[in-house]
Formats: C-alpha cells, structure tokens, sequence
C-alpha cells in the first residue's frame, strides 16, 4: 500500500456487500481480520476471513475488492490508522 492509498470507514449505512477490514490490537502489535459483510454479504462469491498482519490484509482485501467489484470498509475499533498505508476519507 501507498502513503497516497485511499480508504473509507465503515459507516454503518452501506447498502451492498463489501469488504470489512477491522484493525485489531493497539500499537506495536497492531494487526487485522477482513470478512465479507454488508446486504448479500457476497451474492454467492467465496471468501475466506483473511487474518493476520495490517499491510498484508489490507492489500490482500483490496485486491480481493477490486477483482470482484466490492467496496473496502476499514473498521478502526479505536486504533489509530497507520498514516503509512494510506489516508482516510471520510474522518
């Protein structure tokens, strides 16, 4: 991911499906899970939760995002977002 990466949080009022990365930890050991989540949550398409470190997580949902035409949701669970991955829209 690039410091100029665009992301959005969760607002609550989304109304497809899409992928929820939720930042897990605090800091110095600040990791991340993504699931599929939303209205249909996946209109038949398979997807595995993916866990594990931040950057990898959210690079992998992303793809995983793009490729099958989902939105990307970042869930900050009171974390603070790395400023290294990206900016947030919507704070």
């Amino acid at each position: 991911m690039a410091s100029d990466d665009l992301f959005f949080l969760r607002t609550g009022d989304e109304t497809s499906t899409y992928v929820l990365v939720r930042l897990i930890g605090g800091e110095g050991a600040l990791r991340a899970d993504a699931t599929l989540d939303g209205a249909a949550e996946g209109e038949g398409v398979e997807f595995e939760t993916m866990r594990g470190d931040l950057p990898t997580v959210l690079r992998d949902a992303n793809e995983f995002a793009l490729l099958n035409g989902f939105d990307l949701r970042i869930d900050l669970s009171g974390n603070e977002w790395p400023a290294e991955l990206g900016i947030i829209g919507n704070k």
